[in-house]
């Protein structure tokens, strides 16, 4: 029998100088830089999720993730380093970025908040 899983934390690619994209994160979702060193950083939100930053390494296999965000409204500012990777019709409640180290930043808008 498995254990209760809690999510701890959301991982992503950080490039050579980690401490660089956890800046750019922090830029528009806010919290505090927890650990920030090249190979490895971490920022805290306020709401408790943790998004770990990481260079790869033989120790630390990262590939490029996936952050998922629900927002109100899709016309947010994002900083000029996200391009929108793929252009949707109008009707659609979604669309995706890419950071510079392949990340992949998915916005939802208007689909129930979790509570």
């Amino acid at each position: 029998m498995m254990s209760e899983l809690q999510c701890y934390a959301y991982n992503l690619h950080g490039g050579d100088d980690t401490r660089i994209a956890a800046k750019l994160y922090q830029s528009f979702l806010g919290g505090s830089l927890s650990t920030s060193s090249e190979p490895h950083s971490e920022l805290l939100l306020t709401n408790g999720l943790r998004i770990i930053f990481s260079r790869p390494s033989e120790q630390c296999p990262v590939t490029p993730g996936t952050l998922t965000l629900i927002v109100d409204d899709l016309k947010i500012s994002l900083p000029a380093t996200f391009q929108k990777e793929v252009t949707l019709p109008s009707t659609m409640n979604y669309c995706s970025y890419l950071d510079i180290w392949g990340n992949r930043l998915w916005l939802y808008q208007g689909i129930n908040k979790p509570s």
